[in-house]
């Protein structure tokens, strides 16, 4: 492989007239050649060592070396080395005048550049041998190679424009497959986007009619069946276990009215891309306000709420969107915490905007369920602490009304006990 490198190289240097560099590169070329006993790469640096003392203009020498590569090419049927140094002595003798040499070089060497299919040398040869026989006198001869290197010429000059004829075709077939492809890619990933957009659609009416046959079935059967024992044993029943009953279904049906309101304000957000006028809101005013409203629930569980506040801090949003970020999110906080626990509420600015964090004492959030936090109809395997009803809607409802007023929701487990909520609105 190196041997074949530096003989590329010597042709390369002789070929741009740098012939000293380039005798220099053939000789260590030769030399590797007899080391590893490679006789075929051998006789090509001698065909080059040959046309390198031509172009020099040393023709015995070039003589001697064209013969030894003829000889040797001979001997192990090396039909394309030896096609270089027959056509090298054809022009050898032809500098020395021999012209009946030559000619017998040139019409042997243009029988090893037709088997080989070397038109573009034999076109030369053609050539050559037209100027021998006009030198030595035979006009006839020289008018019949003239001719052959201008048939030749031409065939090889027909071929070049079919190959860049063809190859323009096929450089056109190949932007017309490419296009083609492109476009088809495209459709494929337009279906694949489609495909992804139907089954999410396919999921969510999954969970729909899931979340229906559990979440609305629970309430309705137990209206029914409250109802049923009242009706039936109503002449039995006193005022106060009949007003039990009712006490019941009313606690009942107020927890299916509440599902329903869910899910038509989740539908109603998704649904309505005009969005109500912004104006400035207090977020201390709007905080101690939503706070007074859980004060029953408070007491129940008999958690301290701690809110923990500096200065007066305003943002211009939509209110109405904020108020239920934030009941939502002190709702999930008070469902999650335990008797006897701590809620914190901090709300403060920070840089290009206001933080407000919900810090609940629940059980946190598992790794595993982490992804589905904000999801729609998804309940994780954490449950209320007092039995409190839950819809698997209240966090995608915070979510995305965050979105539509341009703040950002995350969470994070705290270190001991419990999960922190943060909204960071934008000022």
């Amino acid at each position: 492989m190196l041997s074949k490198t530096l003989s590329n190289l010597s042709a390369n240097y002789g070929a741009k007239g740098n012939y000293d560099k380039a005798k220099e590169l053939i000789e260590e070329s030769m030399q590797i050649d007899i080391e590893i006993g490679d006789r075929f790469m051998y006789l090509i640096a001698k065909s080059n060592y040959a046309d390198l003392y031509y172009n020099l203009g040393d023709f015995n020498r070039a003589e001697k070396e064209a013969l030894e590569c003829y000889n040797g090419s001979k001997e192990i049927n090396a039909l394309k080395t030896l096609a270089y140094a027959t056509t090298i002595l054809a022009r050898v003798k032809f500098k020395q005048k021999d012209y009946d040499q030559s000619i017998k070089y040139h019409l042997e060497a243009i029988e090893y550049e037709k088997e080989l299919g070397f038109e573009s040398e034999m076109e030369e040869t053609y050539s050559i041998l037209s100027d021998v026989y006009f030198e030595k006198g035979d006009v006839e001869n020289s008018l019949k190679y003239l001719r052959l290197y201008r048939e030749l010429s031409e065939k090889i000059q027909k071929n070049d424009k079919q190959q860049k004829a063809d190859s323009i075709l096929i450089q056109f077939e190949v932007e017309k497959n490419t296009k083609e492809f492109d476009i088809l890619n495209q459709k494929n990933i337009q279906l694949t986007e489609l495909t992804e957009k139907l089954n999410e659609v396919i999921r969510e009416t999954n969970d729909f009619v899931s979340f229906l046959s559990h979440d609305l079935r629970e309430p309705l059967a137990n209206i029914y069946s409250i109802s049923d024992y009242a009706i039936n044993d109503f002449n039995e029943l006193s005022n106060e276990e009949l007003s039990s009953y009712l006490s019941d279904i009313k606690k009942t049906a107020s927890k299916a009215i509440n599902i329903l309101e869910s899910l038509l304000r989740v539908k109603s957000i998704e649904s309505d891309s005009a969005l109500p006028e912004k104006e400035e809101v207090n977020i201390i005013d709007m905080l101690n306000e939503i706070i007074s409203k859980f004060q029953h629930r408070l007491t129940d569980k008999n958690i301290k709420l701690e809110f923990i506040h500096k200065d007066l801090i305003s943002v211009y949003t939509i209110k109405q969107f904020l108020e239920q970020i934030l009941i939502n999110l002190i709702s999930n906080a008070i469902k999650y915490s335990p008797l006897n626990s701590e809620v914190k509420i901090i709300a403060k600015k920070v840089l290009q905007g206001i933080e407000i964090k919900v810090i609940d004492s629940g059980p946190g959030i598992k790794d595993e369920e982490k992804i589905k936090v904000f999801k729609k109809f998804v309940k994780l395997s954490a449950s209320p602490t007092m039995g409190e009803s839950t819809t698997g809607l209240g966090l995608y409802l915070v979510k995305i009304l965050s979105e539509k007023i341009d703040a950002n929701i995350t969470f994070e487990n705290n270190k001991d006990i419990g999960a922190t909520f943060i909204l960071k609105l934008n000022l």
